[in-house]
Order: C-alpha cells, then structure tokens, then sequence
C-alpha cells in the first residue's frame, strides 16, 4: 500500500511541475485552404500522455471531429482539408471562412485551438468567362 501512495504522490508532484500543455501550430489562422488538398495539421504536445483528438470548428460551434486518438507525441496529422466525421456520418466543410481547429487531450484537460480563423476554398472556383 506505501509504494502505490508514493507512486501516486510522485505522479501528482510531476503534474503539478510539469503540466501538461498543447500547442496547435498549424493551421494557426489566416490560411486560405483548397478543399480537398492535403494539409498537414501540427501541434507541439509537452507533458502530454496518451492521444489527442482534432476537432473542427466554425464560427466556435463544433462541426465534427477531423481525427480521433493520435498518439500526442506524434505532432502531426495529414488532413483532408474540410473532412470530418459528424457522428459515424463522414461530412466536407462548406466553402467559405471562421473555421478553427482544436487539438485536445483525450485524457486530461490539455488544449489548444487556432489563434485565428482561416478559410476553406473552392478546389475548382468559377472563372470570369472574359478571362477565359
């Protein structure tokens, strides 16, 4: 019983020095994504265990999940740009901008999301049919 208390308090100091923390890289606000094209997603997980979760968001509300239980220390996910899974139902993001991206700990509290909006665009937009 004494070892299992001293690994609990040993474990409960090293959080309390060494706090889990994320840190969403990219995309980090501003981009203008193409729909369709691959995008890696990076994130800098410090303290961290076990896996993360990416999630979109427009506007602040949730849309769906874009990945779910990559390792933390990974720091990368190839993205579909506008994938997401809503549920079991595999959804594109809507042209246009306000979208985020949250990287969360699937254990624990440790999250972080874009600093700023950026936009998903059209992979094939109209042209003008005088520059044509």
């Amino acid at each position: 019983m004494q070892r299992v208390c001293f690994f609990c308090m040993a474990f409960f100091a090293a959080s309390i020095v060494f706090p889990a923390d994320l840190e969403l890289s990219a995309p980090n606000g501003g981009e203008n994504l193409v729909r369709g094209r691959i995008q890696m997603i990076t994130w800098r997980a410090q303290g961290v265990q076990g896996n993360v979760r990416l999630i979109l968001l427009r506007e602040g509300e949730r849309l769906g999940i874009i990945a779910d239980s990559i390792a933390a220390s990974a720091g990368s996910f190839s993205w579909t740009v506008g994938s997401y899974k809503r549920g079991a139902t595999l959804e594109t993001a809507a042209i246009g901008g306000g979208y985020k991206i949250r990287v969360k700990a699937v254990q624990g509290t440790a999250e972080d999301a874009s600093d700023r909006p950026f936009s998903i665009a059209d992979p094939h937009p109209v042209r003008d049919a005088k520059t044509l």
